[in-house]
């Protein structure tokens, strides 16, 4: 339960195949994702239904030879063809953790890239069986997220923000507090 949501994930052996997000505690339900993985467990393609606007969007990824995961991004509404509208690539560090990501929106043909910084201390989800799989750009897999900053292709800062830390003596975080411009917000963890 995080801010009042909850997220239940859903398991074929050690591979994460679902999970559903809960608005409150007790319902009703926001979003539903389904993960399929290839024979060598690679997430190869990730399908999100939001039930609170009905839409639904579609990544497909495929693993290039350099290390980098390429994707198509679809979207559209729950139960209709979903078009192409995103491609771009992911990149990692030693860690495997996703230190860019560059996505071209396919009607404005307009690239984006966003760029990440970690700490060196362990994530919340470090221990959960099958995080490592998935391209979490929101928490990281192993280590903790410090800054994110999107660049257009004029070189221009479009969306920004940075995490500042409290760890427990295992290193792990107590608590988050994150900064977008001049506002501030903070999360404790309690494990």
């Amino acid at each position: 339960v995080l801010n009042g949501q909850r997220t239940v994930y859903f398991y074929t052996g050690n591979l994460i195949t679902k999970l559903e997000r809960y608005l409150t505690a007790n319902g009703p339900l926001e979003l539903e994702a389904v993960f399929q993985y290839d024979a060598n467990g690679r997430l190869v393609e990730e399908e999100t239904k939001y039930f609170t606007d009905l839409s639904l969007a579609t990544r497909k990824y495929t693993y290039e030879p350099d290390g980098s995961v390429s994707f198509l991004a679809y979207s559209g509404e729950i139960g209709s063809i979903t078009e192409l509208k995103n491609t771009g690539k992911y990149f990692f560090n030693e860690d495997n953790e996703v230190i860019k990501v560059q996505n071209t929106n396919l009607s404005t043909n307009n690239m984006v890239t966003t760029n990440f910084t970690y700490d060196n201390k362990h994530n919340i989800f470090k221990n959960v069986e099958g995080w490592d799989k998935l391209f979490s750009t929101l928490t990281g897999k192993k280590h903790n997220i410090l800054t994110s900053t999107t660049i257009g292709a004029d070189q221009v800062v479009l969306d920004a923000y940075s995490n500042q830390y409290e760890y427990n003596s295992a290193g792990y975080p107590t608590s988050i507090s994150t900064t977008i411009g001049s506002h501030t917000a903070k999360v404790n963890y309690f494990y």
